[in-house]
């Protein structure tokens, strides 16, 4: 289910775009623990900072929703 909702959030859909990282991140923060298994969230949340799942075409997609 985390991984389903990080891919919905982060790519863009017919009926809207990708949400931009920073709000995708606030999003799984918000569901640890009641949407979102906690211990997953820490995972996925350490892979993304430290760069071992790359999300640079994510940021792309992001800023360029944001301008």
């Amino acid at each position: 289910g985390l991984a389903d909702a990080f891919d919905a959030m982060t790519s863009n859909r017919i009926y809207r775009k990708a949400m931009p990282m920073k709000a995708v991140i606030e999003e799984l923060k918000a569901g640890k623990g009641t949407q979102f298994d906690p211990a997953l969230v820490d995972i996925l949340l350490e892979l993304l900072s430290s760069g071992r799942i790359d999300v640079s075409e994510i940021k792309k997609q992001s800023e360029e929703t944001e301008d």
